[in-house]
């Protein structure tokens, strides 16, 4: 041990060492502990965070597939050129939000476009970017049913909106049973 480690010892010894030391060693530790937690916890953990975004999205879009049944006797979005410009008849009246419908990588760069093209229409932009299958021509009469699914998959799962409601994590292959069924059935 140095000089100088041997004078701190020594005034250590005689003085004792200050409370205000200990506090903000106690700071400093609690400090470093909430930085490690908070390292830990925000590791990228892209399906995880994915697959929350998605059920996050599935629940408010199904809120509002719920408000637009209700105000039109019952029935889904419909008419569109095709199913996904069915489903965006949402958007603004009952999604104010457009991210709703973004697929991954339209969350992480959306569409720099308006929603809407001055016809009215959905620009095309936004509906490549949808994260969303949906099934038109449903109605509440049909209650198991699938309605509205992801379009990609991560894990060989689907996040899967049923007409009652009811959300659901399908294997893929088992989602191309029920659709089939669904699909098939007089």
């Amino acid at each position: 041990m140095g000089i100088g480690g041997l004078f701190v010892r020594d005034w250590v010894r005689k003085r004792g060492i200050p409370k205000v030391f200990w506090v903000l060693l106690a700071f400093g530790a609690a400090g470093l502990i909430a930085w490690g937690c908070a390292k830990l916890l925000s590791r990228p953990n892209y399906v995880h965070t994915y697959r929350y975004r998605v059920r996050v999205n599935l629940r408010h879009v199904a809120v509002a597939l719920t408000a637009y049944a209700f105000d039109h006797g019952g029935k889904f979005p419909s008419g569109g050129a095709t199913p996904q410009e069915s489903l965006w008849q949402l958007h603004p009246n009952n999604v104010s939000d457009p991210s709703l419908f973004l697929n991954e990588e339209g969350l992480r760069s959306p569409p720099t476009v308006p929603v809407r093209t001055p016809a009215g229409t959905v620009d095309p932009q936004w509906l490549a970017a949808t994260a969303w299958v949906y099934l038109e021509g449903l109605d509440e009469r049909a209650p198991g049913k699938v309605l509205l699914f992801e379009a990609a998959s991560r894990d060989g799962r689907k996040v899967v909106l049923k007409v009652n409601g009811e959300t659901d994590s399908m294997d893929v292959s088992d989602l191309a049973e029920a659709l089939h069924a669904q699909l098939c059935e007089p």
